[in-house]
């Protein structure tokens, strides 16, 4: 799982809320999000959004995927077919994927910020790139049926449904003279609310081997010149952290979904829970829409929340810690 190295928007978010709440806050490494919120009868650690809530068994879960699938999977929750396989014993050549359906997700067991995902693989020979590729940087990885839909994140705070919202990927659009690469950089470049990694409201776009694949399943490169008011989305997955954007879907999440991921939050015993769910359709129950829960977070980051949807989660997490 990667580290944060640097302060984030979700401690900054926190912190001000705290403040703004009266309470006193002490920061003891802002490389490290370290922080005390102090009352006058309690005080309260925070690693960014890790406030000591969770369990160390709901954060090793959490933090693995293949264990989150069979947490969820043990509970008849609706999930992706997949499959575990290590660097160490794997074989491609006798290993049996005739009961997978393309397409297809690979993905790292225990990485996070969407950092790894392999998405829209299509036949046996993508997939055995794919897995050689993730095995060159990662010892596990998953093999997933991808689901179709659109990815949305249900923060749970406190046993309440906080906020839904869409995660959108990021799109560029051409203007006949430009490539996508030059459309790409001038987004990072020129939107004020990009930013490295998850220092301001969104992250810039990251280029690399996924972005790549996804454009040249649409026909293009990045030396390409995108057609005048032609839009495209540049990545597979709408994570923050790798250029996208959220969408508030609070009022439309279905009464079904919203006991199901407060049951998920309560069965791991959670007092925040990020839980990421792929349908066509929020405001319908998964089963008509055949969606799935997706992935747990823990430690779910709030960078750019308010900013973008006007839902202040870090009220929610301080009133339900202090």
């Amino acid at each position: 799982m990667e580290l944060m190295t640097y302060w984030t928007g979700s401690s900054e978010a926190l912190v001000k809320e705290a403040k703004k709440q009266g309470y006193q806050v002490e920061i003891l490494s802002e490389k490290d999000n370290f922080f005390v919120v102090k009352s006058d009868t309690k005080e309260v650690f925070f690693k960014s959004t890790d406030f000591g809530g969770n369990s160390s068994l709901a954060l090793k879960i959490c933090n693995d995927k293949f264990l989150s699938h069979l947490f969820l999977e043990r509970y008849n929750f609706p999930v992706a077919k997949t499959r575990e396989i290590s660097r160490e014993n794997f074989d491609f050549g006798t290993e049996d994927f005739s009961d997978f359906t393309f397409p297809l997700v690979v993905k790292p067991v225990d990485d996070g910020h969407g950092n790894g995902v392999k998405m829209n693989i299509s036949d046996k020979k993508e997939l055995k790139k794919a897995i050689e590729e993730s095995f060159q940087k990662y010892s596990k990885i998953l093999i997933q049926t991808q689901a179709s839909g659109e990815d949305h994140r249900v923060l749970v705070v406190g046993g309440e449904v906080a906020i839904a919202y869409k995660r959108v990927p990021p799109s560029v659009v051409g203007d006949g003279k430009t490539t996508i690469l030059s459309l790409i950089e001038k987004e990072n470049k020129n939107n004020p609310l990009r930013g490295e990694g998850y220092t301001n409201v969104l992250s810039k776009i990251k280029i690399d081997d996924e972005l790549k694949n996804t454009i040249q399943k649409q026909g293009y490169t990045l030396e390409s010149i995108l057609e005048e008011d032609k839009k495209i989305f540049v990545r597979s997955n709408g994570n923050v952290g790798t250029g996208g954007y959220v969408q508030n879907v609070t009022n439309k999440v279905n009464e079904e979904i919203r006991k199901m991921v407060v049951e998920i939050a309560q069965k791991l015993n959670m007092k925040i829970c990020g839980v990421d769910v792929m349908t066509d359709d929020i405001s319908c129950p998964l089963s008509q829409t055949k969606g799935i829960i997706l992935e747990l977070n823990a430690t779910p980051g709030i960078s750019g929340i308010f900013e973008t949807t006007g839902v202040n989660v870090a009220e929610k997490i301080i009133k339900t810690v202090l």
